[in-house]
C-alpha cells in the first residue's frame, strides 16, 4: 500500500495590536460584502448524507485556498454557510465517516458567485455512490465469550494517498459493530481489543488477498475471533 499522507490545513485569526472603535457604517457595509451559501449533499442516488463536511476553494488574483468544515450538513442533509466573500467559489463536500471516500474533488466541485446583487447561491452537492456496509462481531478465540470493547480500523488507498482511515468502536452494549465502508474501494480492515492480538481480514476465497471489497449497498457481516496476547 502507497504511503499515507495526511494534509491538515490550520486556520488561524491574528489579533490586531490595537484597538480600533469601529462605526455602524462599517459594519453595515461588510456585512453587504458577504453572502451565503444554502444547499444539500446527497450520494449518487438522491439519498440525504448527514454529518458531511462542506468546503471551499476561493480563487484570488494570486491563487486560491481550500477550506473545510465550515459548515457541516444536519440529519436531512441540509447545510447553510454564512459571511461568504463575494465572487467566485467552488464547492463540494467529504464525508469519509459515512463511508465516502475522498476522491477527485475536481469532479464533485460546483462553482458559485454570490454577489451584492445576488448574495445568497445554493447548491445540491454529492459524495459518491451509497456505501457498503460491514456489521462486524467480536469473540474470544479461547471462551467464545462476546469481546465487549474493540475497535475496527478501516484503510483504503485509491489514488496514491490514504483515502479513508477511521477507527469505528462498537457501541456500549453491543455485540457488534456497524461500519460503512465506501463502495468499490479496497479496504485493509483491522480489528483490535486491548488485552488481545489484532486481527486482519483476508478473503476466504483467496487467503493472499488482505483487503475486502463492497459494491453499493451491500451488507456483509464479519465473525472475527481474536487470540488472547
Amino acid at each position: 500500500m502507497r504511503r499515507t499522507w495526511i494534509r491538515v490545513i490550520s486556520l488561524m485569526l491574528v489579533a490586531s495590536p490595537t484597538c480600533a472603535q469601529v462605526s455602524p457604517s462599517t459594519n453595515s457595509r461588510n456585512a453587504k460584502e458577504t453572502g451565503q451559501i444554502i444547499g444539500t449533499v446527497v450520494n449518487d442516488v438522491g439519498e440525504p448524507v448527514r454529518e458531511a463536511q462542506v468546503c471551499t476553494r476561493i480563487t484570488y488574483q494570486t491563487g486560491s485556498s481550500n477550506a473545510c468544515g465550515g459548515a457541516q450538513t444536519d440529519e436531512k442533509g441540509a447545510f447553510q454557510m454564512s459571511q461568504v466573500p463575494f465572487g467566485k467559489i467552488g464547492v463540494y463536500a467529504e464525508a469519509v465517516r459515512q463511508g465516502y471516500w475522498r476522491d477527485d474533488e475536481t469532479a464533485r466541485t460546483q462553482t458559485v458567485m454570490p454577489s451584492a446583487q445576488v448574495p445568497v447561491a445554493h447548491v445540491a452537492l454529492k459524495v459518491g455512490p451509497k456505501p457498503g456496509e460491514l456489521i462486524v462481531n467480536v469473540r474470544d478465540k479461547t471462551s467464545g465469550k462476546n469481546v465487549d470493547s474493540f475497535f475496527v480500523r478501516l484503510i483504503a488507498d485509491t489514488t496514491g494517498y490514504c483515502s479513508g482511515v477511521g477507527n469505528f468502536p462498537n457501541q456500549p452494549g453491543s455485540v457488534g459493530a456497524r461500519v460503512p465502508v465506501g463502495s468499490g474501494t479496497e479496504a485493509v480492515v483491522e480489528v483490535s481489543a486491548k488485552g488481545y492480538k489484532n486481527w486482519y481480514y483476508s478473503d476466504p476465497s483467496e487467503p493472499s488477498r488482505p483487503v475486502l471489497r463492497l459494491e453499493p449497498g451491500e451488507e456483509k457481516t464479519l465473525e472475527v475471533q481474536l487470540d488472547p496476547k
